[in-house]
């Protein structure tokens, strides 16, 4: 905690960006760049590319909720924890019939797939 405002420090979720690629899955990079009010070196670089064993292939859509990313692949929704930004895990896979998009709202996160709304 700081101790001039008692204000928490941000989680290091917000550091960065959040890509995903059909190919290569999740890719975060870190946008800290942009906010040094120099602008002479804003230039994005990667700081992680991660697709263990495939899992993301055919990634298309991401959300976040807190420090979890729900990203819709060709398995299905992939529920990936990233309190460790640099270190992400799979916590869950839900698998789907060719998901397309989601949305979180509250407690719950509304997915398309080819059959409609889940």
């Amino acid at each position: 905690m700081r101790d001039d405002n008692e204000e928490q420090p941000f989680h290091p979720i917000y550091e960065y960006a959040l890509i995903t690629d059909s190919r290569e899955g999740l890719i975060l990079t870190n946008v800290n760049t942009l906010a040094d009010g120099e602008p002479r070196n804003n230039f994005l670089r990667r700081a992680l590319t991660w697709n263990p064993d495939g899992i993301l292939n055919g990634a298309r859509h991401l959300t976040i909720g807190g420090h979890y990313a729900y990203i819709t692949a060709k398995i299905g929704v992939v529920i990936v924890n990233l309190d460790q930004p640099l270190q992400p895990r799979v916590e869950s896979v839900v698998p789907l019939n060719d998901g397309r998009a989601s949305a979180l709202q509250f407690r719950y996160l509304f997915v398309t797939d080819a059959q409609g709304c889940r």
